[in-house]
């Protein structure tokens, strides 16, 4: 997948707070990430990640586990298995 670029803005949001028996609202610092686009980068719904964190810059990676890797391999079977019969069917037709 070709290297795009995503231009967002980090929000805040009130989140309550207790300290010795106070109950306060504090800012915390926001990010938030949605689109059909992290879908297409390879990052579906239910999927682990990991965050790296350093000074100015996040990195975000999918965690790599047996279950993914047996669904990433079974939709490959579907597509080549797809692929497979919809060439049969044209060879079919063209009888």
């Amino acid at each position: 997948m070709e290297i795009q670029t995503r231009l967002g803005k980090m929000h805040y949001k009130h989140v309550q707070s207790q300290r010795l028996g106070w109950t306060n609202y504090i800012q915390m610092p926001w990010l938030n990430l949605s689109g059909q686009w992290l879908e297409k980068a390879g990052f579906p719904v239910g999927e682990p990640i990991v965050i790296k964190v350093s000074k100015n810059k996040l990195v975000i990676t999918k965690i790599k586990t047996e279950k993914n890797e047996c669904a990433n391999s079974e939709r490959k079977k579907c597509r080549k298995k797809n692929t497979n019969s919809k060439s049969r069917e044209n060879e079919t037709v063209g009888v």
